[in-house]
């Protein structure tokens, strides 16, 4: 009977243990789904924004059929990020409110410190800049609790240009300053030449030259160590538009004609235009009107040069975006229904394996039964067996207590015959007494 009990106890246990491998197979399986549908709409993100919103609702779907908050809170973001490229900035709101109630609620400060940057992206495009600033503020209170020193630096930058469109130029200021030390310890010397040419360009506006040329300068040392040839060139004509609006004609005049070399080396047109436009008018100014005409030459040169190229430009790329669009279209499209069709066919091979999965486990199921079921009829057998056993012996033994009562009766009965009676014994005891 114990055997038999361990028995069935062994295949509840066992039954439980292929229940619990199934449930665990089937989630994991679904995880992998969600993950590599995150990855696509991450990856469209930028390239399709359309492709990214499909998606992005079928992480939404499943992240919340396997109570994924963190994968939920990234399908709602990236689809408040598409529909912002879309131009559909209700919906864009209304996503990102989602997240960001799930993310504060489920403390999940990495995707909220996004969401906080986003937010300020979207109310500085429509021009809240009280919005965005809260929001950029948020940002970097939140950077700044999980020590992300990057992060904390970016906020900054976003709140200086805020305060700066805001004419607040002391704040800007004080935000761009606290943003470069942020970024010298983290050795970003990119970092620190965006925050130095920013620094440089408040103080240009507020007619602080000095200042906006050592920040110019600090800003050049450091492209010219990362060997960025045309943020040098940017670098160096913002040189010579501060000398120039400082009075100093002269040294306007050798940055504008070194910005023109590296202009000319990198091939950036534009640039050069403009700077052959500005050394001719400081020769201009200074009565040098040979070499005045000769820059002003090569000026309209590259300007009409650029007028027929980018008119004959124009009309080729009118045409050709007319088809690159319609076969971008067809390729997304293609790729979108590819993708899709991979996600689902995939779906189907999960789903086929589960139901394999399933039939092995009834399977299990029925044969744990049916050898249950003939172990119990055997127990019973076994049962019925000891039951006839046991009463059979019991007739022996009844019958042998009766055989040996029996014996006993008749022995007491010869025993009495053979002695006398007590009223005999009496009698003669009392004569003898006497």
């Amino acid at each position: 009977m114990i055997l038999l009990y361990l028995e069935m106890h062994f295949y509840r246990v066992f039954i439980l243990f292929v229940l619990f491998l199934f449930c665990t197979n089937l989630y994991s399986q679904e995880n992998a789904t969600l993950q590599k549908l995150i990855k696509l709409s991450n990856k469209s993100l930028n390239r399709n924004a359309d492709s990214s919103i499909v998606y992005s609702d079928s992480i939404i779907v499943l992240a919340k059929k396997l109570n994924d908050k963190r994968s939920l809170i990234i399908g709602l973001k990236n689809k408040g990020q598409a529909n912002y490229y879309l131009g559909n900035y209700p919906k864009t709101l209304s996503c990102y409110q989602q997240a960001m109630s799930i993310a504060e609620k489920e403390k999940q400060n990495d995707l909220l410190l996004s969401l906080h940057n986003l937010y300020g992206t979207f109310y500085k495009k429509q021009n809240n800049l009280k919005a965005a600033l809260e929001e950029f503020s948020n940002g970097f209170s939140l950077a700044k609790s999980l020590n992300d020193t990057a992060a904390m630096a970016s906020s900054m930058n976003d709140m200086g240009l805020v305060y700066q469109l805001q004419n607040d130029v002391f704040t800007a200021i004080d935000c761009f300053t606290k943003s470069l030390k942020l970024y010298q310890q983290q050795n970003s010397k990119l970092g620190e030449s965006y925050c130095l040419n920013y620094l440089a360009e408040v103080y240009a506006n507020q007619q602080k030259y000095s200042e906006a040329i050592n920040f110019l300068n600090k800003a050049l040392a450091l492209r010219q160590e990362l060997a960025d040839t045309v943020a040098m060139a940017i670098n160096l004509v913002n040189l010579g538009e501060v000398y120039l609006q400082q009075g100093n004609e002269n040294k306007a005049l050798y940055y504008f004609n070194e910005s023109a070399f590296l202009a000319k080396k990198t091939n950036y047109s534009d640039l050069l235009k403009h700077c052959y436009k500005m050394i001719s008018d400081i020769h201009l100014k200074q009565k040098n009107h040979e070499k005045a005409y000769a820059f002003f030459a090569l000026h309209t040169a590259i300007k009409d040069s650029l007028y027929n190229e980018s008119n004959s430009r124009i009309i080729q790329e009118a045409e050709a975006k007319y088809q690159n669009e319609k076969k971008q279209l067809q390729i997304d499209n293609l790729h979108k229904e590819n993708e899709i069709k991979e996600v689902k066919l995939e779906q189907q091979a999960t789903k086929n394996r589960n139901l394999y999965f399933l039939a092995g486990f009834l399977l299990i199921i029925v044969l744990g039964v049916f050898i249950g079921y003939r172990n119990k009829q055997k127990a019973n057998q076994l049962i019925s067996e000891q039951k006839k056993e046991v009463e059979k012996q019991k007739a022996i033994i009844e019958q042998k207590q009766k055989e040996v009562m029996d014996s006993i009766h008749y022995a007491k009965r010869i025993q009495q015959s053979l002695l006398p009676n007590e009223k005999y014994l009496e009698k003669t005891f009392n004569r003898l007494k006497k």
